[in-house]
């Protein structure tokens, strides 16, 4: 019974010297595969592998769980030396910055559908018009390796709701810039998504022929364009252009139909954030950096990123005429 497994597992979590344990071995195996790689690696001399598991603070309680676990026939989930081929240290990219999810929109998803052969009648007033969940995943190039792309975001649409709708759902740092004044025709947000050689942008024109790449330019804007009129393709990488020169790719990761435990309102739902990553002040290195110094010659370098202490520590500047001070753009994620 899945309830059993369930109750074994949290009784073990719950116990602090249990899940203790756990953690101990878990970190003892990860070195010591990493120690057999190393050997295979380079013939020599080994680095020294400490021996987290102490056997001389194990308890009956932790010698009865160990038996158990020892006495388990299955061998497949143990740490073996090709175990390190797949070990890496944790990105910023693999942590969520929500604890839930997060409503961006104003979808609200259809509660009568079909799945297969059986039909959930949860709203009979409802026209029996199944509406597909698309998963949806936002990469970023790094700026040092322009050839590698970073998880930023992933999103959940309905097939019905519109690329629009789907665009400003995206937190993009170079959508919270500071507006520029310009022309009254020019002042919004441009946008482009190439999508199987479609290029879907917002009704602006487009290049001149002679500049354009062998693409087909749709007739309908982004917010005249649903999911459920394209052709999509999993894990197929498609471009996306706004803001001038920011660049996004986005990959479909799913295309399912509704459950009843998904949200009934609030799509496009954010499902995963990746943490913004805040430059450090340059003199203590240690708070994140709220503005910029320009012409100061007590500093090292000009521009200088500074916190608000550090700032405030060395004063105010003896010609303040030639020295500029500028506040950095606080990003809302």
């Amino acid at each position: 019974s899945i309830a059993e497994l369930k109750t074994t597992i949290e009784d073990a979590w719950n116990n602090p010297m249990i899940s203790a344990h756990l953690y101990t071995k878990h970190d003892d195996a990860i070195s010591s595969a990493l120690g057999q790689a190393d050997g295979l690696a380079q013939k020599g001399r080994k680095r020294k592998r400490l021996d987290l598991a102490d056997q001389s603070r194990c308890t009956p309680e932790l010698q009865a769980l160990q038996e158990y676990l020892q006495s388990v026939p299955l061998r497949c989930w143990e740490f073996g030396k090709e175990s390190s081929l797949f070990m890496r240290t944790s990105r910023n990219s693999d942590f969520n910055a929500f604890r839930s999810v997060k409503r961006t929109g104003q979808g609200n998803l259809s509660r009568h559908y079909q799945l297969t052969d059986f039909s959930y009648d949860l709203n009979p007033e409802e026209p029996a018009t199944p509406d597909a969940l698309i998963t949806l995943t936002v990469y970023n190039r790094v700026p040092w390796v322009q050839s590698y792309l970073v998880r930023m975001s992933q999103h959940a649409v309905l097939a019905s709701q519109t690329l629009e709708d789907f665009m400003w759902s995206i937190p993009c740092d170079s959508s919270e810039m500071p507006v520029e004044e310009v022309d009254a025709e020019d002042g919004e947000e441009g946008c482009l998504l190439l999508i199987e050689g479609v290029v879907y942008g917002d009704g602006r024109p487009g290049l001149p022929q002679e500049k354009r790449p062998v693409i087909t330019k749709s007739s309908a804007a982004l917010g005249r364009t649903t999911f459920n009129s394209l052709t999509l393709r999993i894990n197929q990488p498609y471009w996306m252009l706004h803001q001038g020169n920011c660049e996004h790719f986005i990959v479909v990761d799913q295309i399912r139909l509704p459950h009843p435990s998904d949200p009934a309102s609030g799509y496009p739902l954010m499902l995963h954030l990746t943490p913004a990553l805040s430059d450090l002040c340059k003199a203590c290195s240690k708070a994140p950096a709220v503005i910029s110094v320009v012409g100061d010659i007590r500093l090292g370098e000009s521009p200088c990123l500074l916190c608000g202490p550090c700032w405030r520590s060395m004063g105010s500047p003896k010609d303040d005429g030639e020295v500029m001070v500028v506040p950095l753009v606080a990003h809302h994620r």
